[in-house]
């Protein structure tokens, strides 16, 4: 931990450095009025620490698959194999509706395992629905923390309740962990 302290008056600024990344830093401020005769001198005190933090927005995939929920699990199982995926996106029927998901592992327990006909089941009918979503600037650390905890392999990233992007426990660790590491 780095300690730099700054002494400023009231119409001065003071400038922190950062790397442009979710940086943390505390900030400490201690107002002296009249000390030494200087009006309003103020004396801050900013405690830098050096952990680097990575957020979901560094490494998520801005890249998917989508469906609508009234879809067959057969053209779903066609738009899987045609963007090599075990995921997608279930659309929002309107702006006030919440995302879905349909991962290949809801298929296989709920169709192939019941020996159900893929042209006759919806995709409405298995998907999870609300996905859990994160703000892009969540710390990895955290969404590291509630996918293990809820024991789950996708999360969705919005922002203004807009799909931005989605994360998996891959692209935390080979992503996220090996920036980290590669830093120190």
């Amino acid at each position: 931990m780095s300690t730099s302290i700054t002494c400023r008056d009231s119409n001065s600024q003071m400038l922190l450095p950062g790397n442009g990344r979710c940086g943390a830093f505390a900030l400490i401020t201690i107002r002296l009025c009249y000390w030494h005769g200087i009006k309003g001198l103020t004396l801050e005190m900013a405690l830098m620490t050096n952990i680097k933090r990575v957020c979901v927005k560094d490494v998520m995939k801005t890249e998917y698959g989508s469906i609508d929920g009234g879809a067959t699990i057969k053209e779903a199982l066609h738009e899987m194999n045609r963007l090599k995926t075990t995921v997608l996106v279930v659309n929002k029927r309107s702006e006030h509706d919440e995302y879905g998901l349909l991962l290949v592992s809801d298929i296989a327990e709920q169709v192939l395992a019941r020996d159900r006909a893929p042209d006759r089941v919806n995709v409405y009918e298995i998907m999870t629905k609300p996905a859990i979503s994160v703000d892009p600037d969540m710390d990895i650390r955290y969404c590291s923390r509630l996918m293990s905890s809820l024991k789950l392999t996708r999360i969705l990233v919005v922002k203004d309740n807009v799909l931005i992007g989605r994360i998996s426990p891959r692209a935390l660790v080979l992503d996220g962990l090996a920036t980290i590491e590669a830093d120190d």
